[in-house]
């Protein structure tokens, strides 16, 4: 069996990289959730859209009546209801 010692600054450095991989894995793993589920928070959609949270909640929710879900105290939308309101509120 071969062995061998890797030298301290090498080892940290390496552990660093790898937990940076695994952390940037989870997060694009949880956006990917996301892709599937039906309601999303606001964050979530903003961040699907490239809008910005604002624009959800204040200018389509309250000025142009898209429904937004209180749950505990996260905002949601429903992915249907925001491909449907996009739309149905096409450029001009």
């Amino acid at each position: 069996m071969l062995q061998f010692e890797l030298p301290d600054q090498f080892q940290t450095e390496l552990t660093n990289s790898l937990r940076t991989v695994y952390r940037e894995a989870i997060e694009q793993a949880q956006r990917d959730c996301a892709v599937t589920r039906e309601l999303l928070t606001t964050d979530e959609a903003s961040e699907m859209y490239s809008v910005s949270r604002n624009t959800i909640t204040e200018k389509w929710h309250k000025e142009k009546g898209l429904p937004l879900y209180k749950v505990g105290n996260k905002l949601y939308v429903d992915r249907k209801e925001m491909n449907d309101f996009i739309k149905a509120h096409p450029y001009q």
